[in-house]
């Protein structure tokens, strides 16, 4: 309010805007061992040289403040959908004043493309031109007689939009948004939800049952809003109805900061079912309301600072959670997460250059399985011996110069000699890993086949066969709830790929092995046809 009195400046020093509340995505620095952080944004030096005259010719009226233009700066950048929700308890004209200058940014374009504000109070009879912004269109959904509190939404010009009404519901305070965002051809759900208080089992059942209508229209959806519950008191926050019941729809909730100081809780919330794609989310202190308002943006960029804050690969935290109680978090400094798309990619990446630092052996790739390939004479089983050692040595060296060290206990020396030179070997192979000899093994596993020394695949032969026992008697005993082309169905699916699975290979093994396959395959013949009794 001083500052929009216009005869007042203000003193140096920190002002409100230096608390910022930011994502872990963004921040740099760890308050008391949680995954967000307060950090000060400087904003000391003369206000008036932050703004040119030229940036300030596009700003209309009362917004050609360059002290105000600095104050409300977000600082989200002119690329991506940036998106926005404030629970403004009441929207009086002195409110208002102060939210439009979120709207424009220093050099007077948008900086904000979607912005909802909850609990307007709005009536029907309250005209949109008291609430209009220069550049952006107005959505309602005013509040209902004697209860609610109505929605508002802003949304860019420069944003292709189209209101879902078919989606929304007349006794719930929603506002659904189809957007597309810049140089995408790809629409996205947003939406500015207000769940009171005073929500009954009902009501809830009745929001997520909307929502879930939205969802199965298979969009990439953003839920912004104040719901009433608290994020921080994770034990009831876990078993609320409508955080399960989003949950289950692949919802992420990003929001772990208090965004009503006055009761040190995080009522506001913004859900998402793509969390990976949620940048730079801001929560600044302004004290119009008792809530805060939130800011983020959506998007990929090409770019190494925007890239930087990706968490799954730069600035994780990682904590363990077992009963409600979670250890304090530690920096993981290498590698990426677990189970993500991407990890399988960037280690195939990491490792490409293996073949090219072994010289003295064949080496073959596959994901994480790596084998080494060396042949020589019978006779010369010592050269043998020498070019795996120099080969191990070589994987060794670049192991340890990439920080990937080899796990020696996994690691296997098996001797393929065929039956008519087995007995013609003296000695194992003696290859070494710092300083540990490597096992020799008889058999062993490559991408699912067993190889045994003198390929007879009976090794193969007996796991293959043992596994196709479990599935028939699996069928066996599902067969009296199945019709006859469901039990097809069960075995094209569960039995004929184990038999299938690189049969080309070990298929050269003896008449006896076959027959044991060929006996499993007719005894689920039987099975199917009910022709076993």
């Amino acid at each position: 309010m001083i500052l929009l009195c216009g005869d007042i400046h203000p003193q140096p020093g920190p002002s409100a805007r230096d608390s910022v509340v930011r994502s872990p995505i963004t921040t740099e620095e760890s308050e008391g061992g949680h995954s967000t952080r307060r950090f000060a944004r400087d904003t000391s030096g003369d206000l008036n040289d932050t703004i040119d005259n030229t940036q300030l010719e596009s700003v209309p009226g009362n917004l050609k403040r360059p002290e105000l233009l600095s104050y409300f700066d977000l600082g989200l950048g002119d690329r991506r959908l940036r998106f926005g929700h404030w629970n403004v308890n009441r929207l009086i004209s002195a409110k208002f004043e102060q939210i439009k200058f979120f709207h424009l940014g220093k050099s007077g374009v948008p900086q904000v493309d979607v912005l909802f504000l909850k609990e307007t109070f709005l009536k029907a009879n309250i005209p949109d031109s008291l609430y209009t912004v220069p550049g952006f269109t107005l959505y309602r959904c005013d509040r209902l007689p004697r209860r609610g509190s109505g929605v508002l939404a802003f949304v860019s010009h420069d944003l292709r939009v189209k209101r879902r009404t078919d989606l929304e519901n007349t006794v719930l305070e929603i506002i659904w948004l189809e957007v597309i965002p810049f140089k995408s051809n790809r629409s996205h759900f947003i939406s500015g939800i207000y769940r009171p208080p005073s929500h009954l089992l009902a009501d809830d059942i009745r929001l997520e049952a909307n929502i879930e209508q939205a969802y199965l229209l298979n969009k990439e959806m953003i839920l912004l809003g104040d719901f009433n519950i608290d994020a921080l008191n994770r034990s009831k926050y876990n078993q609320h109805r409508l955080s399960k019941g989003l949950k289950t729809m692949n919802f992420d909730q990003l929001v772990n900061v208090p965004t009503r100081p006055i009761s040190e809780t995080c009522l506001d919330h913004i859900f998402s079912n793509q969390p990976q794609r949620i940048q730079n989310i801001i929560c600044p202190v302004i004290g119009l309301a008792d809530h805060l308002p939130l800011f983020a943006r959506i998007g990929f960029s090409s770019t190494l600072e925007d890239c930087e804050s990706l968490s799954i690969i730069y600035r994780r935290r990682q904590l363990v959670s077992m009963d409600d109680k979670e250890s304090p978090t530690a920096w993981v400094r290498h590698g990426v997460l677990l189970g993500s798309i991407i990890s399988p990619l960037l280690f195939i990446a990491f490792i490409n250059d293996l073949p090219l630092h072994v010289s003295s052996a064949e080496i073959d790739l596959y994901a994480d399985d790596t084998t080494l390939i060396s042949a020589a004479h019978f006779e010369n089983i010592d050269n043998l011996q020498s070019s795996l050692t120099t080969a191990i040595s070589d994987v060794i060296q670049w192991a340890t110069a990439n920080k990937l060290p080899l796990n020696e206990n996994k690691t296997k020396v098996l001797t393929i000699t065929g039956k008519r030179l087995s007995t013609r070997i003296e000695h194992d192979l003696e290859v070494l890993i710092n300083g540990k000899q490597l096992e020799n093994v008889q058999f062993a596993k490559l991408l699912g086949l067993e190889i045994d020394q003198e390929l007879t695949f009976i090794p193969h032969i007996d796991k293959l066969c043992k596994k196709l026992s479990q599935r028939r008697g699996i069928l066996k005993k599902i067969k009296y709830c199945l019709p006859l082309n469901h039990r097809l169905l069960f075995y094209n699916a569960m039995i004929r790929p184990v038999m299938d699975y690189v049969n080309v290979v070990w298929s050269s093994c003896d008449k006896h092995c076959l027959n044991r396959v060929l006996k499993l395959q007719k005894r689920a013949a039987r099975i199917i046809l009910d022709a076993d009794s």
